[in-house]
């Protein structure tokens, strides 16, 4: 990363509209496979509490856990990321985009 004499660099901190779209998503794969927080605390290692957390969006998801969930729920967690931005994208341009792509891997 390229920083300018005197900056210092920037903080992005998690959108929580976005944590909660992919939480959302995290919650009705799970339902849709007829799991319950227990089942899939037990496949992740990860406590039915963290994973109320993120699927409320109250708690961000690191890429080892959403890897986890997506193996535990047999989805894509490429294709969790996608539905987010899909539905949350900046721009018209960028929406057709997520939603184009999503119905490809669908």
């Amino acid at each position: 990363m390229t920083r300018l004499s005197g900056s210092s660099p920037k903080t992005l901190k998690p959108d929580p509209i976005k944590l909660q779209a992919l939480g959302a998503a995290i919650r009705q794969q799970r339902r849709a496979k007829g799991l319950s927080l227990k089942d899939v605390s037990t496949t992740t290692q990860k406590s039915i509490a963290t994973l109320s957390r993120i699927e409320a969006g109250r708690q961000s998801v690191d890429i080892d856990t959403l890897l986890r969930i997506s193996e535990t729920l047999d989805f894509s967690a490429g294709l969790f990321l996608i539905q987010v931005q899909a539905k949350h994208g900046h721009s018209e341009a960028e929406l057709r985009m997520w939603n184009s792509l999503r119905k490809i891997l669908a």
